[in-house]
């Protein structure tokens, strides 16, 4: 929101303004060096998903949520719902986690999922999210779940038309028409929610 371009890397987090380089590392107050998801949520604060737990930055200095604050994941992506909610994923088994600024909420196989293994998530027009997984997609009622904590999951896999089924790591984008574009091990797949019609007759 200030211009500024950060880059993610395997040895800190870099920053591109008024044409000059800066990088921070853990001397800076990173959880870890390696960084693989960046995300600036609606206050402009940035946040850092790194192999060793969050971090958030107010443009001054680094605060660090990690397993001493209850947060027990490599974060490899993040999304924030349309409560202020972040959603966390992680590919190292331990699913999908949201984070409401105070509390961590686990969801995994246990409660529906289809993998503990997350690669990627997004966010749609409807507030819907996509969870892109190694076995496939699960879509996730959020506003649902912050009202009531009882979870909806709708899978999309091969009967579905998703035969990608594997997802690479944050290989996504939502375009300006509302259209998801997944990256895959099997190619680019183009979701249209318009064209998505839930079929509810049972054997149908």
């Amino acid at each position: 929101s200030k211009g500024n371009i950060w880059f993610a890397t395997s040895t800190g987090l870099v920053s591109y303004s008024n044409s000059q380089f800066r990088k921070y590392s853990k001397t800076d107050g990173l959880s870890d060096n390696s960084i693989k998801c960046l995300l600036e949520d609606h206050k402009g604060t940035l946040w850092v998903g790194t192999e060793k737990g969050l971090c958030s930055f107010d443009g001054k200095r680094f605060t660090k949520f990690g397993s001493y604050s209850g947060l027990k994941l490599q974060v490899t992506s993040i999304v924030e719902d349309e409560s202020g909610n972040l959603w966390l994923g992680s590919y190292n088994g331990e699913g999908l986690t949201r984070f409401d600024g105070t509390n961590y909420m686990n969801i995994s196989e246990a409660d529906g999922l289809v993998s503990n293994t997350v690669y990627l998530l997004v966010i749609d027009n409807s507030g819907l999210l996509w969870v892109g997984t190694n076995k496939g997609l699960d879509q996730i009622n959020v506003d649902f779940y912050n009202k009531t904590d009882s979870i909806k999951i709708r899978h999309y896999s091969k009967s579905e038309g998703f035969t990608g089924i594997q997802c690479n790591q944050n290989a996504v984008y939502k375009d300006f028409s509302g259209n998801i574009w997944f990256g895959t091990v099997k190619g680019i797949f183009k979701y249209n929610p318009k064209e998505d019609i839930e079929n509810k007759e049972i054997g149908r």
